[in-house]
């Protein structure tokens, strides 16, 4: 298997569309209508540019640029420290 790597993920937000950007990887830019499949295109774009193995697995860290309210909160949320 490949090695991990990490790779920061720019993720906006326009119209019904989430845009991705991977500022250490020219030219990597995807775009998906679910934030799941962005994920999977992220990969995909992420291999492709940085001319990886197949069987690479990139760990993205997504760091969200949107004005959206509701999904300020649920980020917020998912990276709330657990309670006991």
């Amino acid at each position: 298997m490949a090695p991990v790597s990490d790779h920061e993920v720019i993720v906006t937000r326009e119209g019904g569309s989430w845009l991705a950007d991977v500022p250490a990887v020219p030219g990597a830019h995807t775009f998906a209508r679910s934030l799941a499949g962005l994920a999977k295109s992220v990969r995909e774009v992420i291999i492709l540019m940085a001319d990886l193995d197949g069987d690479a697995k990139p760990k993205l860290i997504f760091t969200y640029e949107v004005s959206d309210e509701v999904v300020q909160e649920a980020v917020a949320r998912t990276r709330a420290p657990a309670g006991p």
